[in-house]
């Protein structure tokens, strides 16, 4: 009869849930660190795989700040409140005649575990399939994750630590225990299941999805900054070896998960494009002319780079106006910058909108002068799109030196004038 109070006794009952909740939760966490701690420091991370299963992705225990904390705990709270729920539901009739209450609830509760094993392990893939940068195709997507993979390795250890998670939560009757259980079977003496968690299945089951939902947006969360961390780092790497090279680079690292417009292929009305067929017959057209960097130039504080466009066809035609400038970021998004048409500190004059004859093989220039900008941490210009008149294509071409252009700079362009072509190299 001791063994019948014991088993109705609440107090036992909750303190036993609560066991069995941490035991779940550390178990979990347990396998997962224990088999990357192995990888890190030994060479048997992978002969122990099997007897360790990967609960946890490896990224999860690199991440820096709170991520990789929170993911951790977060992951085993939703797996212990998982557990619980379905080893509840699965214990709704155990308690009928002629069932043995211990046996069952053990039973229950392993399989709650493979269960819930299963689900967090899909959780798990889905938050990684999500944290993938935006843009990347399906086809690439699941060659980075594999997909089912963390579900498998959950539900496999369910079924390998689920045992001992159960006998935690249904502990076995011991003397006394088959009088005891007789008397529950004939009605004498009413027993329960082993683990009491259905009072309230609601508030339960409610509780254990908003524990899911906060790991799989934390697993979400932890995933992106997880690959804008190695995104960093690899910006690092290339900055460095850029400065060894003598070719240093400015400005953030790039982000994967940055939002914003990409550079429009032509100018727009209010930029002051105008129809190439409106512009005349005589007008160059962009087809025929070539457009490249000239030469570069800086002083204290100020910076100058001028574009040169060639004509390229076989007879004379009038370019007039001022080109087409815009500039794209490290995250290919159109960078804030005020295009201004004028003088500039290193450019002074601006000969302003004039007809310049350019016979074939003749040349024009224009100077792009700006003041110089602190980058670090700043969006700044990698690309500059240019054209030949707003209205026509842009292409873009990487900096012929690093800009320092940076968000909400303001650069300054002279109108094409008529020039002598670049001062041919020694041999």
């Amino acid at each position: 009869m001791q063994q019948l109070a014991e088993m109705g006794d609440p107090r036992r009952s909750g303190a036993r849930r609560w066991l069995f909740c941490i035991a779940a939760a550390a178990l979990w966490i347990a396998s997962g660190g224990a088999l990357q701690a192995l990888r890190w420091f030994t060479s048997y991370g992978s002969l122990l795989g099997a007897a360790l299963p990967e609960t946890l992705p490896g990224t999860v225990w690199m991440r820096r700040g709170a991520w990789g904390a929170l993911t951790v705990i977060l992951g085993g709270i939703a797996l212990a409140l998982v557990t619980l729920t379905v080893a509840g539901l699965l214990q709704r009739g155990s308690g009928r005649p002629g069932r043995r209450p211990a046996a069952g609830g053990r039973a229950a509760v392993w399989l709650a575990t493979i269960l819930a094993g299963t689900i967090l392990g899909a959780v798990t893939d889905l938050a990684r399939f999500a944290a993938l940068p935006p843009g990347m195709g399906l086809r690439s997507a699941l060659s980075v994750v594999d997909l089912g993979a963390s579900a498998a390795h959950g539900a496999y250890w369910g079924a390998l630590y689920g045992w001992i998670i159960a006998l935690i939560a249904a502990p076995r009757i011991r003397s006394g225990g088959s009088r005891a259980l007789s008397a529950a079977a004939d009605g004498r003496h009413p027993v329960g299941p082993p683990l009491r968690v259905i009072q309230r299945p609601i508030a339960l089951i409610v509780v254990s999805l908003i524990a899911v939902a906060a790991y799989a947006i934390v697993s979400v969360g932890g995933d992106r900054s997880w690959h804008r961390q190695t995104q960093a780092e690899a910006a690092e790497a290339e900055r460095a070896a850029a400065v060894e090279a003598g070719t240093p680079r400015t400005g953030s690292a790039p982000d994967p998960y940055a939002t914003g417009e990409a550079v429009p292929a032509r100018a727009s009305a209010s930029e002051g494009a105008v129809d190439p067929s409106d512009r005349g017959p005589r007008a160059c057209a962009a087809e025929e002319m070539t457009l490249m960097y000239g030469d570069a130039d800086a002083a204290t504080g100020h910076r100058l780079q001028t574009l040169r466009v060639v004509n390229g066809g076989e007879s004379a035609c009038v370019l007039q106006g001022y080109p087409d400038i815009a500039f794209a970021d490290q995250n290919g998004h159109l960078l804030d910058v005020a295009v201004e048409h004028g003088p500039s500190f290193m450019a002074p004059e601006d000969p302003g909108p004039l007809e310049v004859s350019l016979g074939p093989g003749e040349w024009a220039i224009t100077r792009i002068g700006w003041n110089a900008n602190s980058t670090q941490g700043s969006l700044v210009a990698t690309e500059i799109y240019a054209a030949l008149l707003p209205g026509d294509e842009r292409h873009p071409w990487p900096p012929s030196a690093p800009f320092d252009i940076v968000s909400g700079a303001t650069v300054a362009v002279t109108a094409w004038a008529a020039d002598s072509g670049p001062v041919p190299s020694d041999p």
